[in-house]
C-alpha cells in the first residue's frame, strides 16, 4: 500500500495531478478532504469542527486502505503538521509506504493561474485568500524537509504525475 500526499498552495495543479495519478493506479482511492468536509452540515460556520471531522474521516479511510492493501492519494492544501503526520503514521503502522509531495510555484504564477480559474461571487476563495494561502504554505514548506518539492511553474500536469509515479514505483 502506498500513500501519496499531494500538498501545496492553490493554483499549483494538485487536483489535476491527483486525477492523473489516480487513473494510473488502478483500484486506488482518491481522498478529497474538501468533499469530506462538506459532509458536515453547516461546514462553513463550523470551520474547526468540519476540519477536524475531515481529518478523522481521512485517517479512517487511510487505515482501511492500508488494511486492504489499496493505494491512496490525498490531494489538499494542508498546513497542519499534526494531520499530515497522523496520515503518515496511520499508514506506516500498517506497513504501508508514504510519499509526501509539495507542489510549488512562485507567487506570481499561483496568482495568475487562480485568476484564470476565477473566483465565484460570494465564494470562499478570493484572490486575497489565495495570496494568504501561498504565504502560509511558503512558511510551512520549510517545516516539511522530507517532502519532495516539485516546482510546477514550467511542468505540465502529465510531467509532474510522471515524476511522482517514478518516485512511488522505486
Amino acid at each position: 500500500m502506498r500513500l501519496i500526499l499531494l500538498n501545496g498552495p492553490c493554483g499549483v495543479g494538485k487536483s489535476t495531478v491527483a486525477e492523473i495519478v489516480h487513473r494510473q493506479l488502478p483500484g486506488s482511492v482518491l481522498v478529497n478532504l474538501d468533499t469530506l468536509r462538506r459532509f458536515v452540515s453547516g461546514h462553513r460556520a463550523l470551520r474547526a469542527e468540519s476540519h477536524d471531522m475531515s481529518i478523522a474521516l481521512t485517517t479512517a479511510m487511510l487505515k482501511a486502505c492500508a488494511e486492504h492493501g489499496t493505494h491512496a492519494i490525498v490531494d489538499k492544501m494542508l498546513y497542519d503538521d499534526m494531520a499530515l503526520d497522523t496520515f503518515i503514521r496511520t499508514v506506516t503502522e500498517q506497513g504501508g509506504a508514504t510519499y509526501e509531495f509539495l507542489l510549488w510555484a512562485d507567487k506570481e504564477t499561483v496568482l495568475a493561474r487562480s485568476d484564470v480559474r476565477g473566483y465565484r461571487p460570494n465564494g470562499l476563495f478570493t484572490r486575497e485568500k489565495c495570496l494568504a494561502f501561498w504565504e502560509t504554505m511558503d512558511a510551512f514548506r520549510k517545516q516539511r524537509p522530507l517532502a519532495d518539492v516539485i516546482d510546477t511553474t514550467t511542468k505540465t500536469p502529465a510531467e509532474i504525475a510522471a515524476h511522482i509515479m517514478k518516485k512511488v514505483s522505486q
